[in-house]
This record gives C-alpha cells, sequence and structure tokens, in this order.
C-alpha cells in the first residue's frame, strides 16, 4: 500500500458565523485518479475557543495507508457595542441609575445583555447646570465571554431649575382652601403639609408632580385652618 499523509489546514471564524469549509493538503499524489472519500470533521461547540480538527470521515481504498496530521478550528470573539442612554435631571436632583438605559449592537442568537455599570458626575445633586458623560462599564447578561465589548458613553443633561411662584390661598365658601402656582420643573414633585402647631409634627395634604407646563394651577387642599408648608421633594 502506497502511505498518503493528509495533513488538515488550520481554520477560524468569528463567532456567531458559519464553520469554514475543513480543506486539507496531502502527500504524495493519488495514482490512477482515485480520490478520497469522506471529510474532516471538528470537534462540537460554538463558543470562542479552540476546537480540534480530527480525521473524521476521510478514508482512501485499501490500496493506500492514510496518516493524519491534525489542525485546530479557532472561534474568534465577534464585536458588541453598548451605548448608554442619554438622560436629564432638574439641578437639585440626585440622579439613580437602574442599570438599564442602554442599547446594544452585535448581540447574537439568545446572547443578552442584562444591566451595565451606570455612572456620571452629574448624577450628584450638587452638579452644576451643563452636561456631563454617562459612562457605562462591566456589562452583566448571558454569552458576554464570546464577545469585544466596546463601551460608548451618553450624555446627562442637568437644567436650569424654574422658580415657584406662590399665590396667595384661595378659601372658598364652602371652606375649601386652594392654591395656585407658578413655575416648577417637570418632573419635580412638591409637597404640602399642615401643622395645627409649628413646633409639632406636620401632616401630608397632597404631594404634586409638575409637568411641562410646571405646577397646576389649583391645588385643592379641601377645609382646613391649619398652618401649611410647601417645598420641593429632590427625586431621581
Amino acid at each position: 500500500a502506497l502511505g498518503i499523509t493528509v495533513s488538515a489546514d488550520a481554520k477560524s471564524k468569528v463567532y456567531g458565523a458559519a464553520d469554514p469549509a475543513l480543506t486539507y493538503q496531502f502527500t504524495p499524489a493519488l495514482v490512477n485518479g482515485d480520490t478520497f472519500s469522506g471529510a474532516l470533521s471538528r470537534a462540537s461547540g460554538e463558543s470562542v475557543g479552540t476546537y480540534a480538527i480530527t480525521q473524521g470521515t476521510l478514508a482512501l481504498s485499501a490500496n493506500y495507508t492514510l496518516s493524519y496530521n491534525g489542525a485546530n478550528l479557532s472561534i474568534t470573539p465577534a464585536s458588541l457595542s453598548i451605548t448608554a442612554n442619554n438622560g436629564s435631571k432638574n439641578a437639585g436632583q440626585t440622579k439613580t441609575f437602574a442599570g438599564t438605559e442602554f442599547t446594544t449592537s452585535g448581540l447574537l442568537g439568545s446572547d443578552s445583555v442584562t444591566s451595565v455599570t451606570l455612572t456620571s458626575s452629574g448624577a450628584a445633586s450638587s452638579a452644576a447646570v451643563g452636561t456631563y458623560p454617562i459612562v457605562p462599564s462591566a456589562a452583566v447578561g448571558s454569552g458576554l465571554g464570546n464577545y469585544t465589548i466596546s463601551y460608548n458613553n451618553g450624555t446627562l443633561t442637568v437644567i436650569a431649575t424654574t422658580p415657584v411662584t406662590i399665590n396667595n390661598p384661595l378659601v372658598l365658601p364652602d371652606g375649601t382652601v386652594q392654591l395656585s402656582f407658578t413655575g416648577g420643573d417637570n418632573g419635580v414633585s412638591y409637597r404640602i403639609q399642615a401643622s395645627t402647631d409649628l413646633l409639632g409634627a406636620w401632616t401630608d395634604l397632597d404631594t404634586v408632580t409638575a409637568g411641562t407646563g410646571g405646577l397646576p394651577n389649583y391645588i385643592d387642599l379641601g377645609a382646613t385652618t391649619n398652618v401649611l408648608r410647601f417645598y420641593r421633594t429632590v427625586t431621581p
């Protein structure tokens, strides 16, 4: 029998791509128009790593003695981009990130990013009006070891606050007290409390949140003779 040496060609692919054709070289040449039957195969697996290319079913007739030199298929990481969403807050507020304010590009199959760490120097209540980067990092999810991850900053805009003008209370004939307002920051809540004694406990009468046009024009407090106080509730 004629000795034939088959050497597999090393192969590579990016995670998520189809396998390349498994090819090989051999020496010396076959005779009389003889050909190989079967094909090479590789160790199973689709995660990033190195997988042996084996002889599989590749064979020759009994006229040959076949020896085989293996090689590897390398699966390299795919590219994944994670971008922090832009956001805003009013000056004086503390911005809290849930870790879900981001978008991704490049995820494959059932792989997922469930959360990222988001930080910004503008998140503190003391941050001045202006813009600040929102920096993503430390993605958590499934299948992420198969990617080279790039992170892209978002922008946090700190908006100047709008003063609130409180007009004189209006007492209706039925004893109902109404307050009217001008101004207020969109998304910020304001609390009204009452007390029968300035040194005693305060009781919540109402909590309202300003919209794009500021606070509601009137807030109905019901019938009360209590001392009132109004203040901004700092919320995320």
